[in-house]
């Protein structure tokens, strides 16, 4: 969809790539085939907003995953 026209905008990639980095986890997001720079640059703002708040809200939980001797 196109913003909240309900008209469908043009098709594009995302890839989502988690890498381990010791105590922590790197998220690589890329986003390609967009049709106008224009589009391009919305979707930055989109996505760096969304990144933040998932970087907000994890950063404020306790680390998670297999504890030592389990």
């Amino acid at each position: 969809m196109n913003g909240t026209s309900g008209q469908r905008g043009a098709e594009t990639l995302v890839t989502i790539e988690l890498h381990e980095r010791g105590r922590t986890t790197e998220l690589v997001l890329t986003h390609e085939d967009f049709e106008t720079v224009e589009a391009c640059d919305r979707h930055r703002q989109g996505w760096s907003s969304s990144l933040d708040c998932l970087y907000e809200y994890l950063s404020d939980r306790p680390p998670q995953g297999p504890q030592k001797g389990a």
